[in-house]
């Protein structure tokens, strides 16, 4: 009995690792959400007509997939079932929001439909998140009551035997009686809630947010909207950015004028809507709030509020504030042009006594750290034919040209080529963005064998 004892407990360890491998090796294949404003629930309302969610896949299998939108449940009155809420529930997608495949879904309102395709991933199939504002269109013609429905989100494998994935969205809608005297006469809300919060992208370098304005009333006289930014931008170090770092525009103003061309944030009251001269006003305004070029600015989070303000009969009424969040990620990088000459130099064609030959790189770096940087150059080995026969040093050379007029250059005159660590580059102190030129030039003495010659070469970029 004793000598089974390990037999035993032998095939019991195969059996386990048999039922857990596929399950090892399965990979990650995930969809989930978040909703903008916190909780599980879309919870909707005259008075909330917006509400942001994030759906995000996470997946490391490598096959395309795409995520389907379904109404499992329609939205139903709880007292008349017979009576549900269909075409005033619409959907928009946030331009930008996603990184990698096709967001499908329209940056204006459509209705949500019985089943849509939203997104479809990039052929690799790579993890991706985007976002999603769902809202009421005439609210005002819905009848009053309390409706439930139910949305699902289904990862769906394009190019796999992966298994669907689906996610369950409760969305509740309040439409009460007493909603139409007491709602807000002017109601201002941003998909995230009560901040606008912008973010560049480094493809794009642009983002934008948006901004629904909802006017419950007519003006007896003209009116105008207005708006101001109280505080600059300001980030935790204490850096500022300029009025000029936010643009807006405003639409649907069909009834009203508004500002309908890209203009400055600034920081007095500033007119963006005015109704008709009868008082007539447009019942929905958008504003989108795009960023200017921040390329040359530093990193970090710079924070302010935009102010919102009535103005009728010559007196102005605070209506509300919306947190403004401009989130300036770290950039550092380095980029060669052309891009196959970021780690070999190359002569082709070479003769004894030839014209001598040329060859050019670009050096461009983006940064926005603030701090001052170098570039360095790292020659592994001499210039060598495919045999192996080198070119003597002395007749290898190079200089650097600043393009940008930034920062200090190392090699103004030629010098020849030396192998190792060589700094090309140093920034100013405060890490302004460059483009340098470094040209090399060979000449061909005598003894050289005709043939291709190469060098390794390596940039790199190194904060200081």
């Amino acid at each position: 009995m004793c000598k089974s004892k390990p037999l035993i407990i032998s095939i019991l360890i195969l059996l386990l690792i048999s039922i857990l491998q596929p399950v090892l090796a399965a990979g990650t294949f995930n969809l989930s959400y978040t909703l903008t404003e916190g909780g599980y629930q879309l919870e909707l309302s005259p008075i909330n007509l917006y509400k942001g969610i994030n759906i995000r896949v996470d997946t490391s299998i490598g096959k395309q997939y795409e995520i389907i939108q379904r109404i499992i449940q329609p939205l139903a009155s709880r007292d008349n079932p017979g009576v549900i809420i269909q075409d005033n529930l619409v959907v928009r997608g946030m331009s930008g929001s996603n990184r990698f495949g096709n967001l499908r879904i329209s940056t204006g309102n459509i209705s949500v439909r019985s089943e849509d395709i939203i997104y479809v991933s990039d052929s690799a199939g790579d993890a991706d998140n985007f976002s999603l504002v769902y809202g009421l269109i005439n609210a005002e013609n819905l009848q009053p009551g309390y409706y439930s429905g139910r949305i699902s989100f289904t990862l769906n494998p394009i190019s796999s035997s992966q298994q669907q994935i689906t996610r369950i969205l409760e969305v509740y809608v309040s439409v009460l009686p007493e909603q139409g005297e007491g709602k807000p006469r002017i109601e201002i809300s941003a998909s995230g809630g009560k901040s606008i919060t912008l973010n560049p992208k480094k493809e794009k370098n642009q983002a934008q947010g948006e901004v629904s304005i909802k006017i419950n009333f007519t003006p007896k006289k003209q009116s105008s909207l207005l708006q101001f930014m109280p505080e600059p931008l300001e980030s935790e170090a204490g850096e500022i950015l300029d009025n000029a770092a936010v643009n807006f525009v405003v639409k649907n103003a069909e009834k009203g004028t508004s500002i309908n061309l890209l203009t400055s944030l600034i920081s007095s009251p500033q007119k963006i809507y005015t109704s008709g001269i009868d008082g007539s006003a447009d019942n929905y305004l958008v504003v989108t709030y795009i960023l200017g070029d921040l390329t040359a600015k530093k990193s970090g989070k710079y924070k302010s509020r935009i102010q919102y303000l009535w103005e009728e009969e010559g007196v102005q009424t605070k209506i509300d504030n919306l947190e403004l969040v401009i989130d300036n990620e770290r950039i550092f990088n380095l980029i060669a042009t052309p891009a196959d000459q970021k780690y070999q130099i190359e002569f082709r064609e070479l003769k004894p006594l030839g014209q001598p030959k040329v060859s050019e790189v670009i050096l461009e770096v983006a940064s926005n750290t603030g701090k001052p940087y170098q570039i360095n150059q790292e020659i592994s080995g001499g210039l060598v034919d495919k045999e192996g026969s080198e070119i003597p040093g002395k007749y290898f050379t190079l200089r650097t040209e600043n393009i940008s007029d930034k920062g200090n250059l190392k090699f103004l005159e030629k010098q020849e080529v030396k192998k190792g660590n060589t700094i090309l580059f140093v920034s100013d102190s405060s890490g302004m963005p460059v483009k340098i030129k470094v040209i090399y030039e060979l000449t061909t003495p005598m003894e050289i064998k005709a043939g291709d010659y190469s060098a390794n070469v390596a940039y790199s970029l190194l904060e200081m």
